[in-house]
């Protein structure tokens, strides 16, 4: 499931309603919340919600190894682009 907004917005409340809409699709695996060029991924936990920090992050105008706010525990451009893949791709 993608949530778009505004190329300038930020993303803080995305995930939020990302999250209320995938309520009704159990089958939804990856969340991910879009301004255009910066792209967050939140993967569903085996508990089947969905995780409070981004799985992955990209940002399409600087791509990084990993989330500049968490780079210890969040993925970068390359994470964020495999869970933006077909689960039969990944």
């Amino acid at each position: 499931m993608i949530e778009a907004k505004a190329f300038s917005s930020g993303l803080d409340y995305a995930p939020d309603q990302a999250k209320e809409y995938a309520k009704d699709f159990a089958s939804c695996a990856v969340l991910v919340v879009s301004n255009g060029y910066c792209y967050k991924a939140y993967r569903r936990t085996e508990a089947g919600s969905f995780s409070e920090k981004p799985s992955a992050y990209l940002n399409v105008l600087s791509p990084t190894k990993a989330y500049p706010l968490s780079p210890a525990s969040v993925g970068g451009a390359l994470d964020a682009l495999r869970w933006l893949m077909p689960i039969s791709s990944r």
